[in-house]
């Protein structure tokens, strides 16, 4: 029980000293009366002629110093010396501030050594030789590129017309269109050295045909030039809106042959 009364005891001594408020009160009051404390610690009674209490009462018992004084003090330090405080702390923060600028400026109106130019205008010219490498670079894949597509598509369009001109003059030809062929295994590996010559993965056909079979479609992510050439070797069959693609038979049995060999 006596603990605990102590405990609260300190607690409410401690919140009162870190209060503002009461914290700049108690040091107001310790700053006007310091006498009295000199007094009771270090003043031994037999050097007065009464007690310490009487000896206070009789010279140190006034209300200016007990009260009026310290109050004032409080309302001093808790409402003048923040302004100061932060108003110096502003001039301060202006000089700072000043001293930064002047030293950009002066900084800013050096010229540089000839060295350092000289340094400066090769590294330039050597990130523009840089840059105009990569774009070269660039520009001759970007002509590489479209240019392989031009001829798949031309090749696409020949065969087109070799379809056409056989369907127009074979007879019937709806049995020989719709009869499947069964491809041998050097036919299809004669599909994958195309494939590897035109510098394709044939390990791609096996993502792109299992994406036809789940979605009816191909992947955004395949390139032009990889359809084309899927197109060419009559693998694949696309829809003129390119929503939707599927299989052909030679296609079918092309990805069941990589499936089994790989």
């Amino acid at each position: 029980m006596t603990s605990e009364f102590r405990k609260s005891i300190n607690s409410i001594l401690f919140e009162r000293v870190a209060s503002p408020l009461y914290g700049a009160f108690f040091i107001s009051w310790l700053v006007w009366n310091w006498q009295i404390i000199y007094l009771t610690l270090f003043v031994n009674e037999q050097s007065i002629d009464c007690t310490k209490i009487e000896y206070i009462k009789e010279y140190y018992f006034e209300i200016n110093y007990l009260v009026t004084f310290p109050v004032l003090s409080t309302l001093v330090l808790i409402l003048v010396v923040p302004f100061i405080s932060n108003g110096a702390y502003y001039v301060s923060l202006k000089f700072r501030q000043w001293r930064v600028n002047q030293k950009s400026s002066i900084e800013g109106r050096q010229r540089l050594t000839l060295e350092r130019s000289i340094e400066i205008m090769k590294q330039i010219n050597e990130k523009d030789r840089e840059f105009d490498q990569l774009l070269e670079k660039k520009n001759e894949n970007e002509q590489n590129q479209n240019l392989l597509i031009d001829q798949l598509n031309q090749q696409i369009k020949e065969k087109d017309l070799l379809i056409e001109e056989l369907r127009s003059k074979s007879t019937p030809p709806k049995i020989s269109i719709k009869k499947e062929a069964i491809l041998k295994e050097d036919e299809l590996e004669s599909i994958s050295k195309k494939i590897e010559e035109n510098r394709f993965s044939t390990s791609k056909f096996k993502d792109v045909a299992e994406d036809i079979i789940a979605n009816n479609r191909i992947s955004k992510t395949v390139s032009d030039p990889l359809i084309a050439h899927y197109k060419l070797e009559e693998l694949i069959n696309q829809e003129a809106n390119y929503k939707s693609a599927k299989l052909t038979s030679r296609g079918r049995q092309y990805y069941d042959f990589l499936k089994k060999t790989s």
